[in-house]
């Protein structure tokens, strides 16, 4: 039985039709995307200068309990191998994995790189709006979010 889709006020569905519309939303195996975070500034969606990324279901999924056994297998197998590629790709000391969901809208997962300048921001590390523009040059999260769905399918 297919889902219903996200309804048009849910961020994921407004995020998806934006990703949609510039050709850059990356599905990765069979239930999932994976794509560059965005923000939403102004009514219009843009990326920031760190590399996060969004793991999300491809149907619209409330809560993890919610997912189907090959949905929940899927994400076992991609947490990890996500987070080692971004390790990678992105030159940070550590990746955090966060699983926020205080509404119970979409099932998402970011991935945040933290980087030497980051050390001493605690909360502000879980989340990336709230830390500095880096001071180095680092792949975008578009780049990278194409090169590990590459790898991945």
């Amino acid at each position: 039985m297919r889902r219903p889709t996200c309804p048009r006020k849910c961020l994921c569905g407004r995020i998806a039709k934006d990703l949609r519309r510039r050709d850059e939303e990356f599905h990765v195996l069979d239930e999932w995307s994976l794509n560059a975070k965005i923000y939403e500034k102004n009514g219009r969606f843009e990326y920031r200068d760190r590399p996060c990324l969004v793991l999300a279901t491809g149907e619209h999924v409330s809560d993890l309990v919610d997912l189907t056994p090959n949905e929940r297998k899927q994400l076992g197998e991609l947490l990890p191998r996500v987070h080692a590629e971004l390790l990678k790709l992105s030159h940070a000391n550590n990746v955090f994995v966060l699983y926020l969901n205080p509404t119970r809208e979409h099932v998402h997962v970011h991935f945040v790189p933290s980087y030497t300048e980051d050390h001493g921001r605690r909360g502000q590390v879980l989340m990336e709006k709230g830390l500095p523009p880096l001071k180095r040059t680092v792949p975008s999260g578009l780049h990278i979010a194409r090169a590990i769905v590459g790898a991945l399918n």
